[in-house]
């Protein structure tokens, strides 16, 4: 009796190991992810020089836009300057993860995730300010 509880036992694991059996994906059976880096939109230096200014942040602070170079920087005043990378026309992102979006020519800005620029703001999470000139 052992012996055939056994052998069922021994059947049923190879059935089950079957039926776990996974088939080859191919395009109809399988979905693609596909992951890209997001490419850097290069603002010229004239598109900069609009935003190259210093602006009063709603909460107070001040941030200041500056170029050295070929390299674009935020300064809010107190804190390390941040270099910022054009994502598209009129928006950066600093490397410290921080978004700006410039608004009407560079008259008008908004900051999102300002917590990432500024110690002071590290009170809170997704920090966004304001800023007109």
């Amino acid at each position: 009796m052992k012996a055939s509880t056994l052998s069922a036992l021994l059947a049923i694991a190879l059935a089950a190991t079957g039926a776990a059996y996974a088939a080859p994906q191919n395009e109809q059976n399988s979905e693609v992810v596909r992951i890209s880096a997001q490419s850097v939109y290069r603002h010229s230096s004239s598109e900069y020089a609009s935003y190259e200014n210093t602006y009063r942040l709603s909460n107070g602070q001040v941030v200041k836009f500056t170029q050295h170079g070929r390299h674009f920087y935020a300064t809010v005043k107190g804190e390390p300057r941040y270099k910022i990378v054009g994502q598209s026309p009129g928006v950066f992102l600093t490397d410290s993860g921080a978004l700006i979006e410039f608004h009407e020519g560079g008259e008008t800005l908004t900051i999102t995730n300002f917590e990432r620029m500024s110690a002071l703001a590290q009170m809170g999470q997704n920090v966004t300010v304001y800023a007109s000139r």
